[in-house]
């Protein structure tokens, strides 16, 4: 259930990801993923596995899914308001 639901919260940040290659910005995801999964997900994965076995390797999984979008939709909204505050509409 907690894959599931791991795959279920990436599969809603989805969009942002490739909002952010559209927007010329494809490092950004890669960062993001590379970063989380160094920095929470293998920490997590180590600490939580000890502790809980597969119920934590899952719970390590979701907890990064959560982190990666939340990332995501971080940097994705920030080049959205640098783009809509940069444009100039002339009447």
């Amino acid at each position: 259930m907690l894959l599931v639901a791991a795959a279920t919260v990436t599969i809603i940040g989805f969009p942002m990801d490739a909002a952010l290659f559209a927007m010329g910005h494809a490092g950004i995801p890669l960062r993001i993923g590379v970063g989380v999964v160094l920095v929470v997900q293998l920490p997590l994965l180590y600490f939580l596995t000890l502790n809980f076995g597969s119920l934590g390797a899952g719970f390590a999984t979701l907890i990064a899914s959560v982190v990666t979008v939340a990332a995501m939709t971080i940097f994705t909204l920030r080049e959205l308001r640098l783009r809509t505050s940069s444009v100039v509409v002339t009447a």
